[in-house]
């Protein structure tokens, strides 16, 4: 297997090159603060594409985009516009915290409590759930 430095593909150091100038154009015009930010870029129809972090970085550099594209005309970089693009965050995944089930027989005076409004009321459906409830309260553990 030849080194991944032997190995070519057609168009891809002048790829790398492009690359290279617009990024360095770019470097040139957006503030310091904001070129790590950036996430990749490329010249695709006459548009510049580039995909940032985050929103908020995406709102502060949308004012330099008139000034990228004189720059890289400067450079004999053929650009028309600038499509910004948020890339997507990696959201982890949190596990769901476990909770403890009701511990049967641990509130005697609860189950007094419901089987006295149970007693009180007429005899339906909901007289019927108060009821168990007040004996799944009182039951020991």
């Amino acid at each position: 297997m030849k080194p991944l430095t032997e190995i070519s593909i057609p168009g891809a150091e002048k790829t790398l090159q492009e690359h290279r100038r617009v990024y360095t154009v770019i470097s040139r015009t957006v503030p310091s603060a904001l070129l790590s930010d950036i996430q990749f870029c490329r010249i695709e129809n006459d548009i510049l594409r580039v995909t940032v972090s985050n929103a908020a970085v995406l709102a502060r550099l949308r004012f330099s985009a008139s000034q990228i594209i004189d720059d890289l005309a400067n450079q004999d970089i053929q650009v028309n516009q600038v499509n910004w693009h948020v890339s997507r965050e990696k959201v982890e995944s949190t596990p769901r915290k476990k909770v403890a089930p009701a511990i049967k027989g641990a509130d005697k005076k609860s189950a007094k409590l419901v089987e006295s409004t149970a007693n009180d009321m007429p005899d339906d459906e909901l007289k019927r759930a108060l009821m168990k409830m007040a004996r799944n309260l009182g039951q020991e553990g």
